[in-house]
């Protein structure tokens, strides 16, 4: 995970802007939301331990090919559904 600290703005140890940190504070929002975590704060560190923030994850690529593959039907399944939506009076 991108983190600041290392040349970014905001203090040492916060998390990356952009679609990271989105992630992030979603998910601990939903942590501290559940009881999960007894602070917001504590939720985060729940989600990022230390030990495990410079490990990398590096999909095969057969599943990046076939992630592409599912995202590009994904527009036309969800257009699909217009006239779904339209009989619940959307």
């Amino acid at each position: 995970m991108a983190r600041r600290g290392d040349g970014g703005a905001g203090p040492p140890g916060a998390p990356a802007s952009g679609e990271q940190g989105t992630a992030l504070g979603a998910a601990a929002l939903g942590l501290y939301a559940l009881g999960r975590a007894p602070r917001l704060d504590r939720a985060r560190e729940l989600l990022v331990p230390a030990a495990a923030e410079e490990e990398q994850l590096c999909a095969a690529p057969q599943d990046i090919a076939a992630y592409r593959g599912l995202r590009a039907r994904l527009v036309g399944l969800i257009d699909g559904l217009g006239p779904v939506a339209e009989l619940f009076g959307g």
